[in-house]
């Protein structure tokens, strides 16, 4: 069987499914506990996320009454790969193929040209598309369709 060679941390993940349900604009506060129920991210995971992406610029924070979370910029200004690197190692792009541990840049290794162009262009793609990119995607997957099964849905 075949596994994956590269795919984002679970906080990764949950961080761009707790995004794609804020206000793209950046202009709406949402309430935290609202947040948590509409991504499905669990709201003390959820709460480790928020805090690393406010220290990052990526969400701006207000407590108390009213208080809740934003996008400090719009949607289409904040790419995948901003929220990638909040919660990947700086290695996260630079694992050997052959293994699990960092490439070490080897020019003997058969496979170290193509898995370093490999590595370029997956960083490029996740740089070019932006969470407004994964919001529109998710709203024209599911909308007037009702799916079945279990296919995970960014959010409700």
């Amino acid at each position: 069987m075949l596994r994956p060679m590269f795919r984002l941390s679970q906080s990764a993940g949950y961080a761009l499914r707790a995004l794609s349900c804020l206000d793209p604009r950046g202009e709406s506060v949402t309430s935290i506990a609202f947040l948590a129920k509409r991504s499905g991210v669990p709201r003390p995971y959820l709460s480790k996320v928020i805090r690393r992406l406010v220290s990052i610029g990526l969400l701006f924070a207000r407590r108390g009454r009213g208080g809740g979370v934003r996008l400090e910029r719009r949607a289409d200004r904040i790419s995948l790969l901003d929220v990638a690197r909040a919660f990947e190692q700086e290695e996260f792009l630079r694992t050997c193929i052959l293994g699990g541990g960092p490439c070490r840049r080897d020019p003997r290794c058969p496979l170290h040209g193509f898995w370093v162009g490999q590595q370029r262009q997956l960083e490029q793609a996740l740089a070019r598309h932006t969470l407004a990119d994964l919001i529109q995607f998710e709203r024209r997957r599911w909308h007037g369709h009702a799916h079945r099964g279990r296919r995970v849905r960014l959010c409700e």
